[in-house]
């Protein structure tokens, strides 16, 4: 396994300083549109109180927006005692940015956005957006 990721990290250094580019092996046809939600729990909510909220309730609701193809979230407890700079990304997929548009406008939608003010700082939310041709993954099996 040391050996193909040392091998990959070759050819991405191989690739980048002769201009040559890699991504175009890299890029997820199954990922056309991504909104990142980067945010910070609600001020004085505990961690494990946000990340419980976030399992129980909100994941739920986030799982039943029309059209949703992919959904992934990333806690950042503290390090050390001390808060990251976010708390958690939550990153959903969707075929296209109607798509997206569509499924947070839709009953499911105006719920999941309803139940961000029990646990975020709303004040501090960033949201990303990423279409096809901007997304790119590289999964590595491990042998």
């Amino acid at each position: 396994m040391i050996a193909r990721h040392a091998a990959l990290l070759t050819a991405a250094l191989i690739a980048t300083s002769t201009g040559e580019v890699l991504a175009d092996a890299m890029r997820t046809a199954d990922a056309p549109y991504v909104a990142a939600y980067l945010v910070k729990k609600k001020e004085g909510m505990s961690f494990e109180a946000f990340r419980a909220h976030q399992l129980d309730t909100h994941v739920p609701l986030a799982l039943s927006l029309p059209g949703l193809l992919d959904y992934k979230l990333t806690f950042f407890p503290p390090n050390n005692g001390e808060p990251q700079p976010v708390d958690a990304i939550a990153e959903v997929t969707f075929g296209n940015q109607h798509a997206y548009e569509a499924a947070m406008a839709s009953e499911a939608g105006q719920r999941a956005l309803a139940d961000l003010p029990n646990m975020l700082d709303l004040n501090s939310v960033m949201v990303l957006t990423a279409k096809t041709g901007d997304i790119y993954a590289a999964h590595i099996d491990s042998d």
